[in-house]
């Protein structure tokens, strides 16, 4: 599987320490040659990631799915309730 670095964001924990969030897009080739598509994101300072692999075999599904989850800077920890919620 290969990950690809797609954006960054620069926020801030409740208690004002900054926080970097770092969202890749994962890439796994399938037997078919097909891709399969998935997130994983990490926050730099604790050294912590998440991981959702096999979301999606469409690629700019992946990438509006990277975009929601950084324009609402979601941590390693919310990746799991928001791809529940992701339709």
């Amino acid at each position: 599987m290969k990950e690809f670095l797609i954006t960054t964001r620069q926020t801030h924990t409740e208690d004002g320490y900054p926080l970097m969030l770092r969202y890749f897009v994962l890439v796994e080739k399938l037997s078919d040659n097909a891709n399969n598509y998935g997130v994983r994101i990490s926050e730099m300072e604790r050294d912590t990631f998440s991981m959702a692999p096999g979301l999606t075999k469409n690629a700019q599904r992946i990438l509006d799915l990277i975009d929601t989850l950084a324009n609402g800077t979601v941590t390693p920890t919310g990746l799991a309730d928001a791809i529940a919620d992701w339709p």
